[in-house]
Parts: structure tokens; C-alpha cells; sequence
């Protein structure tokens, strides 16, 4: 299977940034929001790269199933509220401005921290943030899930029947052999996709909707590490069309048009008047109303 055309994606998070627009040219960006309580300082900045760039972004969040260490796992009614909920709680710091939603498209729940869990425990927590994160945000909820997570409970069929559930996931399987030269700096013309032979991590889901295919093989211009040096860029693709992703996430591309002719012998105005919108009218309306009584007062005095 040829991957060429498929849509293609960087990750950013707190150790790597766009310090060149001009020189980036992907379908999507996956932006690191954090892993548990602690929120990736720099996910507002590349939320706003992302608008700069008119390309949706997807927020990464990696649930730490030890945040919820203190609930019973068969009493879910005392479970925090969906505000108190302590996965919900980092998200909204990142997702949110007061009530105003940032412009992130879709949220990516890695659920592969299964330390001192079961795996009971971790199916239960990963759906119930998905089920939170979908009512509060109402965008498209993806689970990244791996092989090493589900065996780690060799013999247990409960998380390969709860995944294959899903339908499709999010997976990583690197499509590279490291190399002691890592990273190479790639071009973005000649941006790396795996080979015809490569196939996604399934993850006993039926299919995959987005999959990470190298970690620290490339570095790309305009991408840079803190202290402004070369570093690597993990990669990223989506298993479809780019019609279709970004209709999944509902965002509408931002095309350019062309720029429309002036109309012949017309001189632009140097006094424009002000654009007043309905309610300005209706609140000068009110104003003049509330005026005339008064007005009506002084005279008569």
C-alpha cells in the first residue's frame, strides 16, 4: 500500500516548537497537552502555531490511571463529577479560556499507563474520560493505545474485547531502522513516509485512524528543540483522506481566494463610515428613547 498521499502529521510538546512557520508545510498537527495533573506548558502555544499554519490540532492527554487510585472500581456513583473529575480538570486548563474553547479539533487519550493497575481498572477509567471528554468538549475522542500495554496482562482478554470494540484506534509502530546518524534533517519536500510494506500497530482494534510511524529518526527545518538546536520530530499520519480527516473533526480549511479587482473609476473613500451592527442600532435606539423623556424635563423647567 502506497502512503504518499496520505494526510501527514507532526508532535509537538514542551521539549520541541515551530520556530519557523514559513518553512512547515503538514495536513495536521498533534500537540502534547500533558499526563495527568501536569499540563505541557507550551500546548497554547502550539494550539495558536497550528491556527497560524491553518491546520486542525489534536490534543494529546495521557491519562494516569493513578490519579484515581482513591475510587472503588465498583462504586462508580461516588466517582467524581465530570468538574471534579481530575483528567477533565487538566484538559479544561488546556482546552479552555474562561468559557471560550481554544481552537483544538480533537482530543487523543493515550491510556498506556498501566502501572499498578489492572486491567479492569484501566479500561474502566480510559472510557469513562472518554465518555467525560466527549460530553464536555463535544469533539472527536481518539484512543491511542500499544501492544506492550495489553501485554502486560498476558493471558486477560479484557482490554484486546474492549479495543476491538472501539472499531479504531491510534497506534505506534516505527516504520524505521535506527541509525547511529539519528536524527537525520529531512526536507519537508521530501518528508519521510513508511514503505509500501509497512502496516499500522492494529492493537486488535478492527482499523486505525491515526498511527505514529517514527519517534527520533527525522528532524525538519523550522523545528527546533528549547535551546533553539536541531531535535527530532515525532511523525504522524492519518489512515484516510484529508477530505474526510478534516471533516471528522469538523474544520473547515482555510483556503486563500483570489483577490478581487477594484471596480473601475472608483476612489476609495477616506472617510468610511463605521459599520454599526443591528445591536449597536437597537442599543442607540434605546439610548435616544430613554434620552428624549429628559430632554422633554430640562425644557419645560
Amino acid at each position: 500500500m502506497s502512503w504518499i498521499n496520505k494526510p501527514k502529521g507532526i508532535f509537538l510538546d514542551g521539549a520541541r516548537y515551530v520556530q519557523d512557520e514559513g518553512k512547515v508545510r503538514v495536513d495536521f498537527i498533534i500537540a502534547n497537552i500533558g499526563t495527568g495533573a501536569d499540563l505541557d506548558v507550551r500546548f497554547a502555544e502550539h494550539v495558536q502555531t497550528a491556527y497560524n499554519l491553518k491546520v486542525p490540532l489534536i490534543g494529546y492527554y495521557k491519562i494516569n490511571v493513578k490519579q484515581y487510585a482513591e475510587f472503588r472500581l465498583n462504586d462508580y456513583d461516588r466517582w467524581p463529577d465530570i468538574n471534579n473529575d481530575p483528567s477533565i480538570k487538566t484538559l479544561d486548563r488546556a482546552i479552555m479560556m474562561g468559557s471560550v474553547k481554544r481552537a483544538v479539533h480533537g482530543i487523543m487519550l493515550d491510556i498506556t499507563w498501566a502501572q499498578d493497575a489492572t486491567d479492569n481498572w484501566v479500561k474502566r477509567i480510559a472510557a469513562r474520560v472518554m465518555d467525560l471528554a466527549w460530553k464536555r468538549y463535544k469533539l472527536p475522542i481518539y484512543v491511542y493505545a500499544s501492544l506492550g500495554l495489553t501485554n502486560s496482562f498476558p493471558g486477560s482478554e479484557v482490554l484486546p474485547t474492549w479495543l476491538s470494540g472501539l472499531g479504531s484506534i491510534a497506534s505506534w509502530k516505527s516504520a524505521f531502522v535506527a541509525s547511529a546518524d539519528d536524527p537525520i534533517l529531512v526536507s519537508w519536500d521530501n518528508f519521510p513516509t513508511p514503505g509500501e510494506t509497512y502496516t499500522p500497530e492494529y492493537v486488535y482494534a478492527s482499523s486505525v485512524d491515526f498511527f505514529r510511524y517514527a519517534n527520533t529518526k527525522f528532524a525538519l527545518p523550522g523545528i527546533v528543540s528549547q535551546s533553539g538546536g536541531k531535535i527530532s520530530t515525532p511523525l504522524w499520519m492519518y489512515n484516510g483522506a484529508k477530505a474526510k480527516l478534516y471533516d471528522e473533526l469538523g474544520y473547515q480549511a482555510q483556503i486563500p481566494g483570489p483577490t478581487p479587482d477594484p471596480e473601475p473609476n472608483q476612489e476609495p473613500n477616506p472617510n468610511p463610515d463605521p459599520v454599526q451592527t443591528s445591536e449597536m442600532v437597537v442599543l442607540l435606539q434605546e439610548i435616544r428613547d430613554l434620552l428624549i423623556p429628559i430632554h422633554a424635563f430640562f425644557n419645560r423647567s
